[in-house]
């Protein structure tokens, strides 16, 4: 039975350290990528004016992604593998559906 016990705990201890809180800078990757995702949406005229607009936005959205109530670790190694504006998009539409938005 100890044996079990044992075996169980890598396991558990995994799983524990893969929820822990994003850090600023996670979080600051985060916000690029949705701003990345943004601009591939907009006009080329207002690419600067919105990117100037979306990074002081963003701003007020780091306590709450440190805190965990937006962004999940899981969410973070989606987007960070993401490699273009529509496999971005896929993981914010996942983190959107998960909070109710979409």
């Amino acid at each position: 039975m100890k044996l079990h016990l044992l075996a169980a705990l890598p396991v558990t201890f995994i799983a524990g350290c893969s929820q822990r809180p994003l850090t600023e800078a996670e979080c600051q990757t985060l916000a690029d990528k949705e701003i990345e995702f943004a601009l591939s949406k907009a006009p080329a005229e207002e690419v600067e004016d919105l990117r100037a607009f979306l990074s002081s936005v963003a701003e007020g959205g780091t306590a709450r992604c440190m805190a965990g109530e937006t962004y999940r670790r899981s969410d973070y190694r989606c987007m960070v593998k993401a490699d273009d504006a529509n496999e971005i998009g896929e993981c914010v539409n996942k983190v959107s559906r998960r909070l109710g938005h979409g």
